[in-house]
């Protein structure tokens, strides 16, 4: 190992990925030190001290699969705000007892652990975002004090055998909840949990409800998913139609052979009921009704015909795959629908060549058209159809970014045009609703998220807050990834959707890519020979594209290689990349550790960045 005994000036530390780290390391002249990253050192087995380290501000010690103690100096950490110790294996023992101490602390991630008890939270004031989920706890392990967390606004909870929860009456602030796959029941919901009077998202799927509490306090509730929970008609609340500013619905895999009506939900845009055994008569006659829905999937039904949907001018894209659908049952006035912009439906026996609709604001190239006309031949006498068209586009912004070589750039990002030169499906945001968390590092947080016209992306957050050089650090290198990806296009590089700035957050808008990185699918799943190599294809093609515009990623590795469901691969986080005129204009060797050719000399390889 280096020597760590003097480097008073180093603010950000990274030993991830350091196979041969097993023993604690020895921190000692590193009082500026704000970031330390220690993840994913699988044979680590003891945390190191962290007492002479007064101003880390971001600790990460995820997916450290052999740690077996965390050092009690911990709790010591007054200004830590975000620790990360999610997928350790830890148990009870391994955590402090007392974790008051942590009193500026934002973000605690221990998801993936083996709790059976877990320390009081109660001195956590300023604590905003708890993770939880898939620890095996029960309802004895969650801290009673849960509910005085004042401050939190999400908490996830899912993937743990629960049959009840302490009362959340005192998280005014929680905004999203996160009870997913837990084995709930009626009589496992809080009762008052509509008086959770700032909530905005709530998941409770994949639980078994034969019936829910009223919902009629959550006026502020956006998003509400009850995906396979096995509901009947009788188990949905007859003041769902209550929820005014709901804007999505999933009641997808339930067993419903009527649904209430949804006439008040006056600002939903996206309703999901698929595989719900739905016949024409469960489906609410005043579904046209729903102005302002733009998403609808009703696919994986028995239909033999459906209601009007003439009032639904807004809609979007309509899904009514697997339904059985014959050419009668298909709704007349569906050429009516002149925001229609995407159809997927099977249609059995329908001849092949056909135009099933033509959208009266399409507006596309011949060859475009052709592809609309012809659609893709599923089965025998079978056809899909997605039909897209052009919208208006939104308003551009500029971003100036400083190089390493102290010059500066100005790139101006120009407006979004729904289909691009290349006839890739862009995406216009200008509202949009916070779903999910995939992933956080030391950037910020990244979210699933869906726009008013029910378009699903990736969202990457970072906070504005943070004055210090670390925050600037983080700002710069999300602005410099606007400018590069602005200007890419290219099917093997995530796709920029768009940026907005508040006085909090910057936020930058991608393409959601649905299977996450390869460093999550090749820990699911075993990669085959031909994988490897179509994946080591596709990420080369990326690269010379990349180098055909003198442009060096500098941090290529699993975590930044995402892949698709269809087996496309998109290289994402341009943090680091530089233009590059000439191999002379490198001057710092940046990037992660492990994954660095062995040729670098150490001292480089272990990146110590300097302020």
């Amino acid at each position: 190992m280096p020597d760590f005994s003097d480097m008073s000036s180093i603010r950000e530390l990274y030993l991830n990925h350091s196979p041969k780290l097993t023993e604690p390391i020895i921190l000692q002249r590193l009082e500026k030190l704000e970031l330390l990253d220690l993840g994913y050192c699988h044979r680590l087995k003891t945390s190191p001290d962290f007492s002479k380290l007064p101003n880390l501000n971001i600790l990460f010690l995820n997916d450290c699969k052999s740690l077996s103690e965390i050092h009690p100096s911990l709790s010591g950490l007054s200004k830590l705000q975000s620790l990360y110790l999610e997928n350790c294996n830890l148990t009870n023992d391994a955590i402090p007892k007392d974790l008051g101490g942590l009193s500026s602390l934002e973000v605690l991630d221990l998801s993936g652990n083996e709790f059976s008890g877990l320390p009081s939270l109660s001195g956590l004031s300023e604590l905003r975002s708890l993770y939880l989920n898939n620890c095996n706890l029960t309802n004895d392990a969650i801290p009673k004090d849960l509910g005085g967390l004042s401050s939190l606004e999400v908490l996830d909870l899912s993937g743990n055998e629960f049959s009840g929860l302490p009362s959340l009456s005192g998280l005014s602030e929680l905004w999203c909840l996160y009870l997913k796959n837990c084995n709930l029941t009626n009589d496992a919901i809080p009762k008052d949990l509509r008086g959770l009077s700032s909530l905005k998202v709530l998941d409770l799927s994949g639980n078994e409800f034969s019936g829910l509490p009223s919902l009629s306090g959550l006026s502020k509730l956006r998003c509400l998913y009850l995906k396979n929970c096995n509901l009947t008609n009788d188990a949905i609340p007859k003041d769902l139609r209550g929820l005014s500013s709901l804007k999505v619905l999933d009641l997808s895999g339930n067993e419903f052979s009527g649904l209430p009506s949804l006439s008040g939900l006056s600002k939903l845009r996206c309703l999901y009921l698929k595989n719900c055994n739905l016949t024409n008569y469960a489906i609410p006659k005043d579904l046209g009704g729903l102005s302002s829905l733009k998403v609808l999937d009703l696919s994986g039904n028995e239909f033999s015909g459906l209601p009007s949907l003439s009032g639904l001018s807004k809609l979007r894209c309509l899904y009514l795959k697997n339904c059985n659908l014959t050419n009668d049952a298909t709704p007349k006035d569906l050429g009516g629908l002149s925001s229609l912009e995407e159809v997927a439906m099977i249609l059995v026996g329908y001849p092949v060549g056909k135009r099933i609709y033509s959208s009266s604001a399409a507006s596309s190239s011949d060859e475009q058209e052709e592809e609309e006309e012809e659609g893709e031949v599923g089965e025998e006498g079978a056809m899909e159809i997605e039909i897209r068209d052009t919208v208006p586009v939104s308003e551009g912004c500029s971003f100036t970014t400083s190089n390493d070589d102290d010059s500066s750039s100005t790139t101006t990002v120009s407006p979004n045009e729904r289909i691009s030169q290349n006839g890739r499906l862009n995406c216009i945001i200008t509202h949009w609703e916070k779903g999910y968390l995939l992933g956080s590092g030391s950037f910020g947080s990244v979210y699933e998220a869906i726009s008013d016209g029910g378009c699903f992306f990736a969202v990457k957050e970072v906070s504005l807050l943070d004055k210090g050089s670390q925050g600037k650090q983080r700002v710069y290198q999300l602005e410099q990834e606007i400018a590069l990806l602005s200007q890419f296009e290219h099917h093997n590089i995530v796709q920029y959707y768009g940026a907005q700035k508040d006085e909090s957050n910057l936020y930058i808008f991608l393409e959601l890519v649905a299977e996450g990185s390869l460093q999550k699918l090749y820990k699911t799943y075993p990669l085959a020979d031909s994988h490897a190599s179509e994946y080591t294809r596709q990420i080369l093609h990326g690269l010379k594209y990349l180098h055909d515009r003198k442009v060096v990623h500098r941090d290529i590795k699993c975590a930044n290689v995402l892949v698709h469901v269809n087996g496309s691969v998109k290289l994402a986080d341009f943090g680091l990349a530089k233009t590059i005129q000439n191999m002379n204009d490198i001057k710092s060797c940046q990037g992660t550790a492990f994954w660095m050719a062995p040729e670098d000399d150490f001292p480089k390889v272990y990146l110590l960045r300097e302020p």
